[in-house]
């Protein structure tokens, strides 16, 4: 099997840091961040298409650290981000992509920690979000799982 080049970003967009196939628009979708201490901090939403990466129009959530992860129980991708703001983190927060806006879904959300990992588990029809490292360097093994309304902590 070879790997084929479906195309480059813009660095002017600053860094890609996540990446989901969304399967309802069957689409690659990545979010990209750009500004901060010195200049605005803006959040880029870009999909690949037939035509290679474009940029969204939505307006996209400000995030430093996410993770992004198709649900197509929900027919969305979900994304779950930290804000910093200027160096202080601001509240975890949840989003969905419909395949064109980004919407907050405001719900109790398990702690999101560095190294954290998402995946969609199609047998349970949830996603399923693993572990992670906190800032004292302590590694959690955690398992929660979001069924479309609210997360269970399973193990």
């Amino acid at each position: 099997m070879n790997w084929t080049r479906l195309g480059s970003l813009d660095d002017t967009l600053g860094n890609c840091f996540c990446i989901a196939y969304d399967s309802v628009t069957r689409q690659l979708v990545t979010l990209a961040f750009s500004g901060g201490k010195s200049a605005p901090a803006i959040g880029h939403t870009l999909v690949l298409g037939q035509a290679g990466w474009m940029r969204s129009q939505a307006v996209t959530p400000v995030v430093t650290q996410a993770l992004i992860v198709d649900d197509p129980a929900a027919s969305i991708l979900l994304m779950l981000s930290v804000n910093e703001n200027y160096g202080s983190p601001q509240p975890e927060q949840m989003w969905s992509w419909n395949g064109s806006s980004w919407t907050q879904i405001k719900v109790s959300l398990p702690p999101l920690l560095n190294g954290s990992s998402i995946s969609y588990d199609a047998g349970h029809k949830q996603v399923v979000l693993y572990g992670g490292i906190d800032v004292s360097g302590t590694a959690y093994s955690d398992t929660w799982t979001w069924d479309g309304k609210s997360w269970q902590k399973r193990v």
